[in-house]
């Protein structure tokens, strides 16, 4: 596993890179209109066609594509792009419901859920086991739970906004980030059974697709690199981001693999349960909607951005980004159909595209 995660970095670190210098060419070609519009080839007929009157040098994910490989392989990758952020939105609101509602029970005893065919009422008394998932046990049909409610009045909202607009929410969230990753390893060294973690799993490939879903952020490289100041570099960001980032990893699953007996698919779900100190079920709850949650927000921007590069109408452009994950995200809710989520998402559609 620790293989698996440091060559996955350092991969995507790699390409990011690329794409770093692609870009900065695209953007001065797009900025001067440098295009030929009697070129013979696919990609030189888009560049002259896409970008003659355009009024901006920023350059979107699909866009590289677009001018290297022509309208046809644009589009491609604009569907892929989509489906791609849009499965790990999903995924990401799952988590960080079933998080929330693990915490409100936890701290107030219940959390309940509107059972939608049936228009009952119910409840859940939070984990008393390890490994246990919110509502599992609930009378079957779609569920509408307290925890995916408040997420969803709380960042909904924020993914109507900007990349500048939701800066501030990120630099908190990256704070937090650094504060409670250090707060769950002092928990996780409190009670350690090295014999619990084994050297291969018994579901490697759903660590494969988790490892690569959690590297996915070459697809995101083209839209930060629009909006970061100059003085930034790009490079060695990008690179301290992703060993840190592995290294990270790494402590967080392997301390956590010895101190739970037996995790569940989310594995704030332990964070957040009855079984864990109060301290920790409050930062296992902020955890998940200030790092995982507030990430939901930028995907939803970022498909946007690349939907409306393609021609995509604003109002479209926001119901399919913004609105779309949050429409269809609590499908999956009950059940294993987050880490199926992840898995495949993983290993079929950031392979694709990332």
């Amino acid at each position: 596993c620790v293989l698996c995660i440091l060559g996955v970095a350092a991969v995507s670190a790699a390409v990011a890179c690329a794409l770093t210098d692609a870009h900065a060419s695209l953007r001065k070609e797009k900025a001067t209109h440098a295009t030929n519009p009697t070129s013979r080839t696919r990609a030189g007929r888009w560049r002259a066609r896409s970008w003659k009157e355009v009024q901006t040098d920023s350059v979107e994910f699909s866009e590289m594509f677009g001018a290297a490989y022509g309208g046809t392989i644009f589009r491609g990758t604009q569907l892929l792009y989509f489906l791609n952020l849009f499965s790990q939105n999903v995924a990401a609101i799952v988590t960080t419901a079933q998080a929330t509602d693990s915490m409100i029970a936890a701290l107030f005893g219940d959390s309940y859920a509107l059972n939608v065919p049936h228009f009952t009422i119910e409840t859940w008394e939070g984990c008393k086991r390890e490994g246990c998932v919110p509502f599992r046990l609930a009378a079957p049909g779609l569920l509408l739970t307290a925890g995916y409610a408040f997420c969803f009045l709380t960042l909904g909202p924020l993914g109507f906004f900007t990349l500048q607009e939701n800066m501030l929410a990120q630099k908190i969230s990256f704070v937090l980030l650094v504060a409670l990753t250090l707060q769950f390893l002092a928990y996780f060294v409190t009670s350690p059974t090295p014999s619990r973690v084994a050297l291969v799993g018994p579901r490697p490939w759903d660590v494969v697709g988790v490892v690569i879903f959690n590297f996915a952020f070459c697809v995101t490289v083209p839209a930060w690199l629009n909006e970061k100041v100059p003085q930034v570099n790009a490079k060695k960001t990008i690179w301290a981001a992703c060993l840190s980032s592995a290294v990270a990893y790494c402590l967080v699953g392997w301390l956590g693999g010895v101190a739970i007996a037996r995790a569940s698919d989310n594995v704030l779900d332990e964070l957040t349960s009855s079984l864990a100190p109060t301290s920790v079920r409050l930062g296992g709850g902020i955890f998940a909607f200030a790092i995982i949650g507030l990430g939901v927000p930028v995907y939803c921007v970022l498909m946007r951005y690349n939907l409306r590069a393609g021609g995509l109408s604003e109002f479209w452009s926001h119901i399919l980004a913004g609105a779309g994950p949050w429409a269809v995200s609590w499908l999956v809710y009950r059940g294993h159909g987050i880490l199926e989520v992840l898995s495949w998402s993983g290993l079929i559609l950031n392979a694709a595209i990332d």
